[in-house]
């Protein structure tokens, strides 16, 4: 079982994720066993809002080539989770409750 403190690891801030808060959406990267169940129990524990539904998002890892094939590294698996708020309710990310 995964402590609450450790579900949502971060939001994710980028162009695409701001024009989706405008409709609800809200993108975190989440630790890699945590469920639909545990992320609304997280959000509703860290910012006090109620949540209307969670998309679950695996990301596989990816390898990419440093200089010219001296030396491949991968970037880990990541997680997501696309969470949708009630209408007219936000999430501040600068005010944890």
């Amino acid at each position: 079982m995964i402590k609450l403190t450790d579900v949502l690891v971060q939001p994710v801030q980028t162009e695409k994720t701001q024009m989706q808060t405008g409709a609800g959406k809200y993108t975190f990267l989440v630790h890699p066993k945590a469920t639909k169940t545990d992320v609304k129990k997280a959000v509703k524990e860290f910012y006090g809002v109620g949540v209307a539904g969670v998309n679950m998002v695996n990301l596989p890892a990816k390898s990419r080539i440093i200089g010219r094939g001296k030396l491949a590294t991968k970037r880990r698996e990541l997680r997501k989770a696309i969470v949708t708020l009630p209408e007219g309710k936000t999430i501040d990310f600068n005010a944890i409750k």
